[in-house]
Formats: structure tokens, C-alpha cells, sequence
């Protein structure tokens, strides 16, 4: 029997965030401006001495998100295995530069590690990006605000084909 997907993705969630696990789901991140917000509000709690407990402003943020973007998924992989075990981000405040902590490595499954479930997660296109669209993702696994896994209900598909 086809189960709907709605079902599905609801039993992974559940499964996901059940008994004493690390995972939260978040309703509320379905947006790319809620989920920008999510990463800066983690951002800033997991690096509070950095900042002197001043929240990012708007320019900072604005750099700190350029920063994020890749060329290449090579590159991001690389990133994401920072130096030292520790993914920094680094921007400009006054004559100082912060390195703020984005991930560190030896905080898996503890430490100041935020895992949360996300779903039905929608992406515009921008009008400049050729051959860009529209996307939905079901499912999505976020470490410290920064989608790491995305999962598609592949097997509802092949049920369907049977």
C-alpha cells in the first residue's frame, strides 16, 4: 500500500526527534529569510564572548553570508572540515577581525552542537540564475543552522511505479 507522503515525512520526523534524541524539529524555518535568521541567531549565541553579547549587524551578517557561498561543492566540503576540526566565519568589526565558531567538529552529537528538523523547506529561483528553479525539500537536516541533509521520500516514488 502507497502511503501519502505527508505520512511518511511525518514518521521520519517523529522517528528523527523522539525519546532523548539531540534532534528538534522547527515548524516554524520554511523560508530562506527564516532560516538565514536561524543560522544567525545560533551563530551569535555560540559565539557570545566573541561578540561581547552585540548582535550582528545587518553589514556583518551581509559579509558573513557572502562568505558562505561556494563555487563549488568541493569547496564547501572543505569548509565544513575547517581548521583544526573548528568551521569559522570571520567578519570585520572596527579595526578587529572576529573568527567566529560556526561548527566545531568535536562538539558532534554534544557540546554547543543545535540539530533541528526542518520540513517542506521552499527555494526561489532569482530571476538572473539561468536554468534555476523553484524547489521543495521534504525533509531537512540542520547542524548549527546549516542545511547538512536533505531527504527526498525516494521509495514513496518506486511505490508508486509498482
Amino acid at each position: 500500500m502507497v502511503e501519502l507522503e505527508s505520512v511518511i515525512e511525518k514518521r521520519l520526523i517523529d522517528q528523527l526527534c523522539c525519546d532523548e534524541s539531540q534532534w528538534t524539529y522547527r515548524p516554524d524555518i520554511r523560508t530562506e529569510e527564516q532560516l538565514w535568521d536561524n543560522f544567525k541567531y545560533i551563530l551569535e549565541q555560540n559565539n557570545k564572548a566573541k561578540l561581547n553579547d552585540i548582535p550582528l549587524s545587518e553589514s556583518e551578517f551581509a559579509e558573513i553570508k557572502n562568505d558562505l557561498f561556494h563555487a563549488s561543492f568541493y569547496d564547501a566540503g572543505k569548509w565544513l572540515i575547517g581548521e583544526n576540526g573548528k568551521v569559522y566565519v570571520h567578519v570585520q568589526r572596527g579595526n578587529e577581525t572576529l573568527h567566529l565558531v560556526v561548527m566545531n567538529n568535536e562538539h558532534i552529537a554534544g557540546g554547543t552542537s543545535v540539530y533541528e528538523v526542518i520540513n517542506q523547506y521552499q527555494a526561489f529561483h532569482s530571476k538572473e540564475g539561468e536554468g534555476s528553479r523553484d524547489r521543495r525539500f521534504d525533509v531537512s537536516l540542520l547542524i548549527n543552522g546549516i542545511p547538512l541533509g536533505i531527504v527526498e521520500k525516494l521509495s514513496l516514488k518506486l511505490q508508486s511505479l509498482l
